[in-house]
């Protein structure tokens, strides 16, 4: 057995280019662990493990770890000289006698020679799991082949066609194409054969997100903070005298999660409804929603009523 050592980022000491050896060889860590590998032309392949290896793209995740961690300590080796015919049965041989923690797997070419490993992997691919999870991969392939349509009147004939054209990635469009949304590119996305689903703003889209999370209504933990958050703090002059315009206006709140509608005489009796706790900051909220600065409040959408409502407006007085 002829052993030859390198340096595996000066390659000093290097056998001369013009002469290249065919065999096995191994690149090894200061605690011993070891990398094994074949080829007719050792040198060469050498150079391009140390190129792998110091821009971060070799395949073994263990060798370039190795390498990240002991750097110019790791050593390249001439193991063993032999045909090109025999290098994967050699190269067996020393994976199986120096164990090469550092290989991807203990088997040469595929872990198919690996009997125990095949049985398990023909036994997954039998199991109901695979089936259903290469049914619905082959689902989501088959979707990126229908027709996409632009609200410019454009056409595609796929996903992947529609964005090139639009310079982003099929994943992108993908969501732009199952949500309807108008993002950054000013157009909405659809399957031809589907209908435009109904636009909504980014609070719309949240509150129905809470609805369908149940955690619409804050927990006592995120009040607390918030309590604490605005302790001291009053209101500004311009809330304060829109709240007061507000007093003696009739309003009407429509609720976002079931549609019902509220009718009350003025902000303040909206505001001793739905919290009593602090009947200041309520109002303020429900103005913010009246003046267009928020969309909703207290899980209701509010706006000026035309005319005032038949009860005083301590209680709901229409129901939708």
């Amino acid at each position: 057995m002829i052993i030859v050592y390198y340096n595996i980022i000066t390659g000093g000491g290097v056998l001369p280019r013009k002469h290249f050896t065919c065999g096995i060889y191994g690149i090894i860590t200061p605690n011993n662990s070891i990398y094994i590998g074949s080829s007719i032309k050792i040198e060469q392949r050498f150079s391009e493990h140390k190129s792998m290896l110091k821009y971060g793209r070799h395949h073994s995740i263990r060798l370039q770890r190795a390498f990240n961690k002991h750097g110019k300590n790791l050593k390249f080796k001439i193991i063993h000289r032999c045909i090109p015919e025999d290098l994967n049965k050699k190269e067996q041989e020393y994976i199986d006698k120096f164990g090469a923690k550092l290989n991807t797997t203990k088997f040469i070419n595929n872990v198919w020679l690996n009997p125990e490993t095949r049985l398990k992997i023909e036994a997954y691919y039998k199991t109901d799991k695979f089936k259903k999870e290469r049914s619905k991969i082959a689902k989501n392939i088959s979707t990126r082949w229908r027709e996409v349509e632009c609200s410019n009147g454009e056409k595609y004939k796929n996903l992947t066609d529609a964005a090139r054209a639009f310079g982003i990635r099929a994943s992108g469009m993908s969501h732009l194409v199952r949500t309807h949304q108008i993002g950054r590119l000013g157009v909405k996305f659809k399957y031809s054969n589907e209908e435009w689903k109904p636009e909504t703003t980014l609070s719309e889209r949240l509150v129905k997100t809470r609805i369908k999370n149940g955690t619409l209504k804050h927990s006592e933990k995120s009040k607390k903070r918030m309590r604490k958050a605005r302790a001291g703090c009053k209101p500004t002059l311009k809330a304060i005298r829109n709240a007061a315009k507000t007093n003696s206006i009739p309003i009407i709140g429509v609720s976002i999660k079931n549609g019902k509608i509220v009718k009350y005489s003025s902000t303040r009796k909206a505001a001793e409804n739905h919290h009593k706790k602090s009947i200041r900051t309520a109002q303020a909220q429900i103005c913010k929603c009246i003046y267009g600065v928020k969309n909703i409040a207290y899980g209701y959408k509010w706006a000026k009523s035309k005319a005032n409502p038949k009860n005083s407006g301590d209680q709901n007085a229409v129901a939708g």
